[in-house]
């Protein structure tokens, strides 16, 4: 198998589409020597923010020396993004070895008879496919390589891309002898294919609304899907502001005796993306906030533990969850003053929330991973995570801003970031905006907002959000089957912004002709639409096999 063979594999692999559960992995995992019970792991779970915070987590740990294995997704440019260790990317040698050691341990225990007709897993560098075979005499149709019989509609008894990916990734993480993996969920979390594994702890950045299809429709159906990475006595972290979403988590914890850590401000900021504005979420949400709210709610005494505040006064504004039997409370509402003290390198406040994450897990696993202040700070400071508030300027000055913000909730965090004058004031003096970053009315009159969204998405909310940032608007196609169409999203930016010209482009190449003499360009609304615009503009080289397409997640039927 060659590289280019084993990507045209992946993407063979679409077609068993996305599937919601832990029993293929588990068995895949199994046929690979279950490598997942030879690592440590932080699991991250979240709406946003999952792939920023594993990022700083990653370089915090790395920062104090350990050997890091990084699982995330989906990737920008290249496939190999996906899997890294200590930032290095899997080789591409590495990915063709692993993916045939898999596919022949997929198919093992497959009879010569099975073989010849071909399994879900075919020797030839191809996922098997044959929608044309009658079934078998008792109603089932010949099995994949994880089953000894599968039922009539055999797909559901196949790995899927996903589930693939993540015991390769277990595989390469166990054969490189990794200290600690920082391991990001798929979707949701209790039913996600990383979720075989039991980590350390278990972090959840915040609930918001999205892929309401498969999580649910309302924050609580979301929350508990998400909850579903907390494991019994592992504790579990998070930034969640929303206070439904807030009780399923604290409830999860009480019943499975996880001690909780709550990641919040003491006091909100001007500018925080705690502060919502009218009708975008929850609001304004403090310790007070909380312990109004929250205590009642959780339910207090009885078989499902104890909720209180805690009674030193040096501690006010904090309070800990008890679960029946268990000494042990949770660290209670924190915010560690080491964040505000750091030139983070991710911009917004909505980033510093995320560091303010990695750094209270850096705290609760302190027992077990012993991690420095100097090493925290060093590993925050210098992480790196493309596509993510990132600002470049060409050599001729045009400044560009890519952000992967592609939900309601993300884009609102965009729009604060740039309003909260976090980007401007990160704009080299180099920039031909240089001037006009004082003054956001004359930055927004400068700027061009490239715009793409997936169909699937809050695309209405998207546009809202983010067409008062510029006042030229150019709306293209998102490289995606699922794209939703540049004239849609037109129409939704010009009724928000009348006063913006917008125009509706063929493509991002044509858009990006059109602002060649923009001096500050935003490009946003989709990954995927980011991971395009970095080929473009030449910041990560495109593979020669093209593997931005391996992150739909099934085929076009």
């Amino acid at each position: 198998m060659t590289y280019p063979q084993a990507v045209q594999f992946l993407y063979d692999l679409r077609l068993f589409g996305l599937k919601l559960g832990l029993e293929n992995t588990f068995k895949l995992a199994a046929r690979a020597g279950n490598p997942q019970d030879r690592l440590r792991f932080i699991h991250v779970a979240g709406t946003n923010g999952k792939g920023s915070t594993c990022a700083m987590l990653e370089s915090i740990y790395r920062a104090a020396g350990l050997r890091v294995g990084l699982f995330t997704s989906p990737h920008l440019v290249s496939f190999r993004e996906r899997i890294q260790v200590n930032r290095q990317l899997i080789s591409e040698k590495d990915v063709v070895r692993l993916l045939a050691h898999l596919r022949e341990q997929s198919n093992a225990g497959v009879s010569p008879a099975q073989e010849a007709v071909g399994g879900c897993l075919s020797r030839g560098g191809h996922a098997a496919v044959e929608p044309q075979r009658s079934p078998m005499p008792s109603g089932r149709q010949e099995p994949c390589g994880l089953e000894s019989r599968a039922p009539l509609d055999r797909r559901d008894a196949c790995p899927t891309f996903f589930e693939f990916v993540t015991v390769m990734a277990l595989k390469y993480f166990a054969e490189q002898n990794c200290d600690l993996a920082i391991w990001e969920t798929g979707m949701g979390g209790r039913l996600d294919a990383t979720n075989i594994v039991t980590p350390l702890a278990s972090v959840i950045t915040n609930i918001q609304f999205d892929h309401q299809k498969w999580l649910g429709n309302t924050l609580e159906e979301i929350a508990a899907e998400k909850a579903g990475i907390i494991k019994p006595g592992v504790p579990v972290i998070t930034a969640t502001d929303a206070l439904e979403a807030l009780e399923v988590i604290a409830k999860t914890a009480i019943e499975r005796n996880a001690v909780m850590t709550l990641v919040n401000r003491p006091e909100p900021t001007p500018n925080s993306p705690l502060k919502k504005a009218p009708g975008e979420g929850t609001g304004t949400t403090t310790h007070a906030d909380f312990r109004e709210n929250l205590v009642g709610r959780v339910p207090s005494r009885g078989e499902h533990g104890v909720f209180e505040q805690v009674a030193d006064p040096s501690q006010e504004g904090k309070q800990r969850i008890t679960a029946p039997d268990s000494p042990l409370p949770s660290r209670g509402v924190v915010w560690d003053g080491l964040v505000d003290e750091l030139a983070l390198p991710l911009l917004g406040e909505h980033q510093r929330l995320n560091a303010a994450l990695a750094v209270a897990t850096a705290r609760v696993l302190q027992n077990k991973i012993p991690v420095s202040d100097e090493a925290i700070r060093r590993g925050l400071e210098t992480v790196q995570w493309p596509g993510r508030s990132q600002l470049v300027t060409t050599a001729s000055g045009q400044t560009f801003l890519l952000d992967g913000a592609h939900n309601a909730a993300g884009a609102v965090a965009l729009r604060e970031a740039v309003c909260s004058g976090a980007i401007q004031r990160a704009i080299p003096d180099r920039s031909s905006v240089a001037n006009a970053v004082r003054d956001l009315c004359r930055l927004v009159a400068c700027s061009t907002l490239i715009l793409g969204v997936l169909e699937d998405k809050d695309w209405q909310q998207i546009c809202a959000a983010l067409a008062p940032l510029a006042g030229r608007i150019l709306l293209v196609p998102v490289p995606s089957e699922r794209t939703a169409a540049p004239e849609l999203l037109r129409d939704a930016c010009a009724r928000v912004n009348p006063a913006a010209q917008t125009i509706a482009c063929p493509s991002l190449a044509d858009a990006l002709k059109q602002t060649a003499n923009g001096p500050f360009v935003i490009i946003t609304g989709s990954l995927y639409l980011v991971g395009e615009a970095m080929e473009w503009l030449e910041l990560s080289p495109a593979p020669a096999a093209g593997e931005r397409g391996l992150n739909e997640w099934t085929l076009k039927k």
